[in-house]
């Protein structure tokens, strides 16, 4: 009855019997997978300790020994009865817990993999955008540099060939103006170029390009606020510094200078422009032991909503032709990624717009 497809719930079970004795039953039972869970509860004339003992060994849950009062039998039968419920009910809770374990495992690797294509696809499309972004920036001087050259190439051959007949002295003067013209404009070309791939290698950051050094953050911001606070003061801007003494760093500070740098241009060229007067907070905060939170805000005229999502973009400018290329804020999203190993994040309502960088005092 015990093998059969429909296995007791509980055994009440003697030692002494014909055939097989108890205690070999319930070693039976407890070494078959299909019953080795049923609660089996000796109840016997044998009284000594030792039995006992051994009848426990064997795996069962309770000894009774006779004479016994059947209320007492009857309570353990119900006590041992709801916890073997109890915890079938355990082990299928475990069971479904480990399958909805390994499915949620399964899910993740899944969207690991997702999420590799998406970070692949958006390196991708990154890349696609900053070759269109280049070819754009570069298209303009680069044209005017081919129009001016090749213009100053006409008139050269057609003085040279003027040369053998003879030239009047205003023919010659005229050659000379445009060619001078011709020339400024190739070199003014020929410098926004230079400018600009300047800025485009700024983008590609790597640790190299800053020397790794243990410094103090705080002293270090003193050294840039005294630096950004003459280019503040031209227009009215009042440097507010809050940065401790004493916050040790093992980063790369030049790295912490540019981004500072940019953040003060981008207050001054978008927060600031129609404004005389404002002011700029660079605060330090460093209890979180291991991590620097150092925020960058000012009064400005901030930033619209709808731009929020894409400051950060190569070449996003509002400014278009007052000299930002759109690359400011990509280089500090950059360094500050990259280099410092950290992330940044900006909100901004009017009056009130806060760059949070938060990085590591050690840089990975």
């Amino acid at each position: 009855m015990i093998q059969s497809d429909q296995p007791p719930d509980l055994v009440l079970l003697d030692v002494l019997m014909p055939g097989l004795d108890g205690y070999e039953v319930c070693r039976q039972i407890k070494s078959h997978p299909g019953t080795r869970n049923i609660p089996v509860v000796f109840v016997t004339a044998m009284d000594e300790q030792k039995d006992e003992e051994y009848g426990l060994s064997l795996g069962a849950v309770d000894y009774v020994t006779k004479p016994f009062n059947a209320s007492i039998v009857l309570a353990r039968v119900k006590t041992h009865l709801a916890l073997h419920d109890r915890t079938q009910e355990l082990e299928r809770q475990i069971t479904m817990r480990t399958q909805a374990n390994a499915e949620l495992t399964e899910a993740l690797q899944q969207l690991g993999a997702a999420r590799d294509k998406i970070a692949q696809s958006e390196r991708l499309a990154a890349v696609g955008a900053m070759v269109a972004g280049v070819a754009h920036e570069l298209n303009t001087p680069i044209g005017t540099g081919l129009l001016a050259a090749s213009t100053l190439h006409d008139k050269t051959r057609d003085l040279a060939r003027a040369m053998q007949t003879g030239i009047k002295r205003s023919e010659l003067d005229q050659y000379l103006g445009n060619a001078t013209q011709a020339c400024d404009l190739i070199l003014t070309t020929l410098n926004k170029s230079a400018s600009l791939i300047s800025s485009f290698k700024r983008i590609a950051l790597t640790e190299a390009r800053s020397q790794r050094r243990p410094f103090d953050l705080g002293a270090h911001i003193a050294n840039i606020a005294h630096t950004v606070t003459a280019q503040l003061q031209k227009k009215g801007i009042v440097l507010r510094v809050d940065a401790p003494a004493g916050v040790a760093m093992d980063s790369y500070p030049e790295a912490v200078s540019e981004a500072l740098q940019h953040l003060v241009d981008n207050a001054l060229l978008h927060g600031f422009d129609r404004a005389d007067h404002g002011e700029v907070q660079l605060r330090v905060d460093a209890a979180d032991g291991e991590w620097i939170t150092l925020t960058v805000a000012d009064n400005g005229g901030g930033i619209p909503a709808n731009h929020l999502g894409r400051i950060f973009d190569p070449f996003f400018t509002t400014k278009m032709g007052t000299g930002s290329n759109g690359l400011g804020l990509n280089v500090v999203h950059n360094l500050v990624t990259n280099v410092l190993g950290g992330s940044i994040a900006v909100t901004s309502t009017p009056g009130n717009t806060c760059f949070v960088l938060r990085f590591p005092r050690r840089a990975p």
